[in-house]
């Protein structure tokens, strides 16, 4: 869901019996760093002063990970042409969960300064609600999975204060 011309919303939602494992992966580019700058937050710049905001929201539980250049498990690698391999940061948020599983993930670039962002996330019957804070207004997305067209989003923008 785009949210505005430079912010973008992923929503993901898991049914499960009994316990599962998740892991919601986001491979960057060979030219950022990345780094965890706040629990369920990732910044990842180029030298150029730019990049992403990537931050998460979800029902349960979570922590972050950052890959880029690991051996052992071999991750943080992409490959940019045949028989060639570059670190590249892998961005990864994990979970242990049962039952059903909401994960909103707001992604957002850096043009000059970092964005600011919030994000949050709450379980309505069937579906979910999404508040996304930026720094010219808040969204309300409502995701209902009960809707007899499939997914229905509702979207509300408020000026921000």
């Amino acid at each position: 869901l785009v949210l505005e011309a430079d912010t973008i919303v992923v929503y993901d939602r898991l049914d499960a019996a009994g316990e599962h494992a998740i892991s919601v992966r986001w491979p960057l580019h060979e030219t950022l760093t990345a780094k965890i700058v706040a629990p369920g937050e990732v910044r990842a710049e180029s030298s150029a002063q730019s990049g992403l905001v990537l931050k998460v929201a979800a029902s349960s539980a979570g922590t972050m990970y950052v890959a880029q250049g690991d051996q052992e498990p071999f991750a943080g690698w992409s490959s940019p042409r045949l028989e060639l391999i570059v670190p590249s940061p892998l961005v990864e948020w994990n979970a242990d969960f049962s039952g059903r599983l909401d994960v909103a993930t707001i992604l957002s670039p850096i043009k000059t300064a970092v964005p600011p962002l919030d994000i949050a996330l709450r379980r309505d019957g069937s579906g979910a609600q999404i508040k996304v804070a930026t720094a010219s207004q808040t969204h309300t997305v409502q995701v209902d999975f009960d809707k007899p067209r499939g997914v229905w989003i509702q979207h509300a923008c408020a000026q921000a204060s």
